[in-house]
């Protein structure tokens, strides 16, 4: 989690002016008593009011809160934004636990649908500790890795293409 509380609070501090504002506003939407610290129940509240209590995890509160007192403050409320944001809510199927770094993907149901993929901690893919039916994996930076060499050698055959059909029209 430390790796993804410090990308959301590196976003933040980069954020225009106005979109920083937009994230005070959000903090204050969930911070329903203006205390400065958002509750379990304020928490609780807002998730089931947005519809993310079915893909969040019981835990995410607990993961959210780093100094363990109990509530949010503003930078741990900023990392919620962030995982909202950017659909940072990836866990493990093995084992439940949240995946902020090198993690295992399953490649066909990446392929089928990005939202919605089948991820696996280092541990978990390396003991088996899963009952997935496809068996094609890699993990996140590869795949990544993958998918920009793929797309280039796409657009070198489509310049190719662009090329050859250029100049068969200009020999016909």
């Amino acid at each position: 989690m430390e790796e993804t509380r410090g990308a959301a609070m590196a976003y933040y501090a980069n954020m225009s002016n106005k979109k920083q504002k937009e994230v005070v506003k959000f903090f204050n939407s969930i911070d329903k008593n203006g205390d400065g610290e958002v509750s379990t129940e304020e928490f609780l509240g807002f998730i089931r009011k947005k519809g993310f209590n079915t893909e969040l995890p019981q835990n995410v509160f607990k993961l959210l809160d780093e100094n363990n007192d109990g509530t949010l403050n503003f930078d741990e409320t900023v990392t919620f934004f962030y995982m909202i944001t950017f659909k940072k809510f990836t866990f493990c199927k093995g084992c439940g636990i949240y995946l902020s770094g090198l993690h295992f993907i399953c490649v066909k149901c990446h392929k089928a649908d990005k939202e919605k993929t089948y991820d696996l901690c280092n541990s978990c893919f390396r003991d088996k500790n899963h009952s997935h039916t496809h068996t094609k994996f890699l993990d996140n930076d590869a795949l990544l890795r993958r998918k920009g060499i793929m797309g280039k050698m796409f657009n070198v055959v489509v310049k190719v293409l662009k090329v050859g059909a250029a100049l068969h029209g200009l020999l016909s």
